[in-house]
């Protein structure tokens, strides 16, 4: 047991400086949206993974069909930027990878984003929470985010939480791209 507690304290611990803007963002972002948000706060990493799993259980996440790290690399079709995402968006490295990767594409003055979640088998609670952050990064940066190539279950999952309300859904890239230039 002293092994485990030592290895829980030096986990990295959340900051209450930029993180916290951007959880407010979010949290604002869901409620004005009148939807329904879940958090449980926890320092027992036993009761976080199960609330998790019932969380997952109700339909809020899918079963593992990917790789279990998540990839992602980034092409541009003329002042569109598409952003490939390969594996499971999960709690940890998933969602913090999904973050820097679109907080780098703002910094660098990138407005017009696709996420092509084509090879994404996988989301869990936290990393549709993950989505929705990069929504609002992307637009309180002044730009516009399309979710492309959603496989039925991460359709089911935004249909469910009425989270496809929210996200700009194109069916595939090409169309994602396209209604950039209508939009214009």
């Amino acid at each position: 047991m002293g092994d485990a507690a030592v290895k829980e304290s030096d986990a990295p611990q959340p900051t209450s400086g930029e993180a916290s803007k951007e959880d407010v963002a979010f949290f604002q972002e869901v409620l004005l949206a009148r939807r329904s948000l879940i958090v449980v706060r926890s320092e027992d990493s036993g009761t976080a993974r199960k609330a998790c799993e019932i969380l997952d259980r109700m339909g809020l996440a899918m079963e593992a069909k990917a790789p279990a790290k998540m990839q992602t690399s980034t092409r541009h079709i003329g002042d569109v930027t598409v952003l490939d995402i390969s594996g499971r968006i999960t709690l940890g490295e998933g969602n913090l990878m999904l973050r820097e990767v679109v907080n780098e594409l703002a910094d660098q003055n990138h407005k017009r984003i696709v996420l092509n979640l084509a090879d994404v088998h996988y989301i869990d609670s936290s990393g549709i929470g993950e989505l929705v952050k990069t929504h609002t990064t992307i637009r309180n940066k002044g730009g516009h985010l399309k979710l492309a190539n959603l496989n039925k279950r991460v359709h089911d999952l935004l249909e469910m939480t009425h989270l496809s309300k929210v996200f700009d859904v194109q069916k595939d890239e090409t169309s994602a791209v396209n209604s950039f230039q209508i939009a214009s």
